[in-house]
C-alpha cells in the first residue's frame, strides 16, 4: 500500500484515471457538445458566404466546469481507496521538562539539562529506520503531547524542538500510567533528570534514558516560600523569606527586596532593601525584611559564584502582594483571643463568644472557629473546627490516642489541596491526635499513622474544616510548620490573602499558556488562569470588577533539591497491552458526503434560477 506523505492508497490503479477524468471534461466544455442541426433561410444565406473567418476561439470554463471536476476528481480518489496510514511501529517520547531540567551543568558546556534531553531524544530519533510513528509528549505541569495523532520521524524532530521547561513538577509516573491506559500505546522512552526507583520493576513497554549522573555533580540555592504581615511601624509590612541551601559547602547569599508599582500599562520598580547571609548544606533561613507599604514586591537572591552552587536561576525570584484588608472572624471557645495568639493575625478582627452565648445569625462575619467545642447543628457561614471533643455533622471522632514511645506522623496528604499549599507536610508531627472519621461528603485532606486528622467539606455554598489536633496558640514564625497550616486554613475559609502573599501557579487547562504580555493586557483576568511564569498581574478579587494586582509563585522542594537523588517509580510490567497491526482509515465516506453536498448544493443553484428566469419573462 504506496504511502505519499502520511496518505495511502488502497487501490492505487485507479489513479491512472485521473489524466483521462481531467482530459474527457476539458474537451466536452470545449467541444460544447454537438446539436441537431435545423436549416433556416438565414443559415442558407450564411452558408453561401465565402471566407469563414478561422480566427481561434479562446475558451475559459465557466464555474460549473470546476464544480464537476472536484467531483471526479473526488470519486477517483474514492475508487482508489485514499486513507491515512497507521504506523506499525510508534513511539512515545516522554520528556520530563519539569523545573528541576532548567539546572545548567558547567561540565557539559553550560547546557540545561533540558536542552541534554533533548538532544538526546534527537539522537534516539534519528536512530529509528524505516516507517515509524513517534508523538512527542512532556509531564508538567501535567501530561501534554504536542501532537494529537503519531507523526513521522521528520515531524517529531520539528516538534521536539518546542519543549520548554515549565514551572511545575514533572508526573513521569503518571505521564506513563496514562499512556498505558490505551491498550494500543506503544513503546515508551523517558528523558529525565530523575532515575528509575530501586523498588521499580522494568517495564516491558517503558525504556528510561537518564541524565541523574549529570544531576549527582548540581548544587542549588532557592526561595521556597515566605510570608506578609503588618509592620510594627505606621506604613510598613514585615516580609520573611524562606531561602533553603542545596549545596555541600558555605555559600554567601545576597538578597534583595524591591518595590513594584503600577504606572499606567507598565510597573516601576525600587529597590527598598539588600541582605547578605551565609547558608550551609541542607539549612534553611527565614529572612525578615521590614519596608514600605507597597502595591507588591520582587525578592531575588544572586550568588557571588553561581555554578556550581546555584544551577537553577529560575527559583531565585519570588513575588509577593500584600492584602491586609480586615476580616471578621467569630471565635467560640473558653479561652480568649489573646490566649490562642490570634491577635497577632493582624489581617483579622476576632470577636469571642462561649458556647452558651453563641447564636446562628452570623451576618458580616467571614467565619467562625470553634475551639474545642460543636455546635448543635452546622452553621451557615464557613466554619473551622479545631480539635474538637465532640462529633459533628460531617465528622466523628475515634479515641484519642497518646503515645510515648513513637511521634505520630504524617503519611499522606492532597497535594493540590489549597490548605497544604506551600507547607512541608513531613515536618508535622504529634504526640496527641484525635482522628476524625468523614462523614456526609467530606474529603480527607491529611492522613497520619493515627487516622485522618484534617478533614475539609463544600455544602450549600459554605467551607468547612476540621483538625483533630490543637493549632493554637498561632505563634507566627516561631512555630513556621502550623502557622502556614493556620493561615492557610484562613486563607481558604475567608477568601481573603491571609498574610500570604502569594499564590501557586495554577494548573494548565487544556494546551494553552498565556504570555506575561498577554496577561498584562487583560482587564478580565481572574485566579485560575495558567500564567506562562511567575510574576505580577493585574486581575480581578473575590469575582468584583475591582482590579488589583496578583502574585502567582512556584515553589518546590523537589524540583529545587539537586543535591538529592530523585527517583520516580513506573507501573508493574503486567499491565495487559494488546499488539495492533497496520490498519487505516478510509477517507472514502467523507468523500462520498462531501460529493453528495456539492451536488445538492449545485441542483439547488439551478433550481433557483430556474425560477428566476420564469419570475422575469411574465
Amino acid at each position: 500500500m504506496p504511502d505519499f506523505f502520511g496518505v495511502s492508497f488502497l487501490m492505487p490503479a485507479f489513479l491512472g484515471l485521473l489524466p483521462a477524468v481531467i482530459a474527457g471534461l476539458f474537451y466536452a466544455y470545449r467541444r460544447g457538445g454537438k446539436g441537431r442541426e435545423i436549416i433556416v433561410s438565414t443559415v442558407f444565406i450564411l452558408r453561401e458566404l465565402a471566407g469563414v473567418p478561422k480566427s481561434r476561439q479562446k475558451f475559459w470554463p465557466p464555474p460549473r466546469f470546476f464544480l464537476e471536476l472536484l467531483c471526479l476528481l473526488a470519486l477517483v480518489l474514492a475508487a482508489a481507496g485514499v486513507s491515512s496510514k497507521k504506523f506499525e511501529d510508534k513511539f512515545v517520547i516522554l520528556i520530563d521538562n519539569s523545573l528541576s531540567m532548567a539546572a545548567r551543568v558547567g561540565s557539559v558546556g553550560n547546557s540545561t539539562l533540558i536542552e541534554l534531553a533533548k538532544r538526546d531524544a534527537l539522537s534516539f530519533l534519528m536512530g529509528l529506520s524505516g516507517d515509524k510513528g513517534v508523538k512527542i509528549c512532556v509531564t508538567s505541569p501535567i501530561l501534554n503531547c504536542l501532537s494529537d495523532t503519531y507523526v513521522s520521524l521528520g515531524s517529531a524532530q520539528e516538534s521536539l524542538e518546542n519543549v520548554s521547561v515549565a514551572f511545575g513538577e514533572d508526573k513521569i509516573d503518571e505521564g506513563v500510567n496514562s499512556i498505558l491506559l490505551d491498550p494500543s500505546e506503544p513503546q515508551i522512552v523517558v528523558f529525565s533528570d530523575k532515575s528509575l526507583a530501586e523498588s521499580s520493576k522494568p517495564h516491558p513497554k517503558v525504556s528510561v534514558r537518564s541524565t541523574a549522573e549529570l544531576s549527582a555533580e548540581l548544587q542549588n540555592i532557592a526561595i521556597l516560600g515566605g510570608q506578609i504581615d503588618a509592620g510594627k511601624a505606621a506604613g510598613t509590612v514585615k516580609l520573611v523569606v524562606d531561602v533553603a541551601a542545596f549545596a555541600d559547602a558555605k555559600n554567601q547569599v545576597d538578597l534583595r527586596i524591591e518595590s513594584i508599582e503600577q504606572i499606567g500599562g507598565s510597573y516601576a520598580t525600587n529597590i527598598l532593601s539588600e541582605r547578605s547571609l551565609v547558608l550551609s548544606d541542607g539549612e534553611t533561613a527565614a529572612v525578615a525584611f521590614e519596608v514600605p507599604k507597597a502595591s507588591a514586591y520582587k525578592v531575588s537572591l544572586a550568588l557571588r559564584q553561581s555554578l556550581p552552587a546555584n544551577s537553577i536561576a529560575e527559583d531565585d525570584v519570588a513575588y509577593f502582594v500584600p492584602d491586609l484588608s480586615s476580616g471578621k472572624v467569630l471565635l467560640v471557645s473558653d479561652f480568649s483571643v489573646k490566649q490562642l495568639g490570634l491577635s497577632k493575625v493582624s489581617t483579622l478582627s476576632f470577636e469571642s463568644s462561649s458556647l452558651a452565648e453563641y447564636r446562628d445569625n452570623l451576618e458580616g462575619v467571614d467565619f467562625v472557629i470553634f475551639h474545642k467545642v460543636v455546635p448543635d447543628g452546622l452553621p451557615k457561614v464557613n466554619s473551622l473546627f479545631v480539635s474538637p471533643e465532640t462529633s459533628a455533622e460531617f465528622f466523628s471522632l475515634k479515641p484519642s490516642r497518646r503515645n510515648t514511645e513513637k511521634v505520630i506522623e504524617v503519611t499522606s496528604w492532597d497535594e493540590i489541596n489549597s490548605i497544604t499549599s506551600y507547607l512541608k507536610m513531613p515536618i508535622l508531627k504529634f504526640s496527641e491526635v484525635t482522628p476524625l472519621l468523614p462523614q456526609a461528603g467530606a474529603s480527607i485532606v491529611v492522613t497520619s499513622n493515627a487516622g485522618p486528622i484534617v478533614l475539609s467539606l463544600e455544602k450549600n455554598e459554605a467551607r468547612y474544616v476540621a483538625t483533630g489536633f490543637e493549632i493554637f496558640p498561632y505563634a507566627a514564625g516561631k512555630t513556621p510548620a502550623l502557622s502556614i497550616l493556620s493561615l492557610n486554613i484562613f486563607k481558604w475559609l475567608s477568601g481573603r490573602g491571609i498574610s500570604v502573599g502569594f499564590s501557586d501557579l495554577p494548573l494548565v487547562v487544556g494546551k494553552q499558556f498565556l504570555k506575561v504580555s498577554d496577561v498584562l493586557a487583560r482587564n478580565d483576568f481572574a485566579p485560575g488562569t495558567l500564567v506562562a511564569n511567575p510574576g505580577v498581574y493585574m486581575g480581578e478579587y473575590r469575582d468584583t470588577r475591582a482590579a488589583q494586582l496578583l502574585a502567582f509563585n512556584f515553589f518546590s522542594e523537589n524540583e529545587s533539591d539537586k543535591s538529592t537523588r530523585q527517583t520516580f517509580v513506573l507501573p508493574s510490567g503486567d499491565t495487559q497491552v494488546v499488539e495492533v497491526g497496520d490498519s487505516a482509515s478510509s477517507f472514502a465516506p467523507l468523500i462520498i458526503l462531501t460529493i453528495c453536498t456539492l451536488v445538492s448544493f449545485d441542483l439547488m443553484l439551478q433550481v433557483v434560477s430556474l425560477i428566476r428566469r420564469r419570475y422575469y419573462r411574465v
